[in-house]
């Protein structure tokens, strides 16, 4: 996606949120993550959206059965239908990316990606979420996943915020203090 898409989806995110106001809610957020998914890996269903040879009675369909999946569905049927007659449905996903942002922004949230070379307990992801929010001060929302070349450590990344704990970290600052 190029830089003036990715500003226009952001544009267009931006003023969604302010017609939606507080009608986006957790709802919204988790339907807009799951379509996101379902968007990134099913690319070749915007395009079909973009052709002008679809039936508008098809359109209304598709849109009221996305449109069910949010709180905001007025709002969010009404974004659409602008989306399709301006044949710009290929920005849908990242829209929606900055929508999630946007929310993230306003309820004072965080997404981490916790690695881990191991599983974790409930008590240890707990412990993990607490430092993360007492670090930041905001609310958590934490993925997990294993991943083995860490080396007995754990990685936790959010878009803008880093920590890594493990002996991989460790062995590769050695390599670097050594050159």
């Amino acid at each position: 996606m190029t830089f003036e898409q990715s500003t226009l989806a952001r544009k267009y995110a931006m003023a969604f949120f302010i017609v939606a106001d507080d009608s986006f809610d957790e709802h919204d957020y988790t339907a807009a993550g799951i379509l996101l998914q379902f968007f990134i890996d099913h690319r070749n269903f915007l395009g079909l959206l973009n052709l002008p040879i679809l039936e508008i009675t098809n359109i209304h369909s598709l849109i009221e059965q996305l449109a069910q999946k949010f709180n905001s569905s007025h709002y969010f049927k009404r974004l659409l239908i602008l989306l399709i007659r301006q044949r710009r449905m290929l920005i849908f996903p990242m829209i929606l990316h900055h929508l999630r942002e946007l929310y993230c922004e306003r309820e004072h949230i965080i997404e981490f990606e916790i690695a881990s070379s191991h599983s974790l307990d409930d008590e240890a992801r707990t412990v993990l979420v607490h430092l993360l929010s007492s670090a930041t001060g905001m609310r958590i929302r934490p993925t997990y996943r294993l991943e083995p070349k860490l080396i007995a450590g754990i990685r936790m990344q959010s878009n803008t915020l880093g920590w890594e704990h493990s002996v991989r970290k460790q062995l590769r600052e050695i390599r670097y203090e050594s050159m």
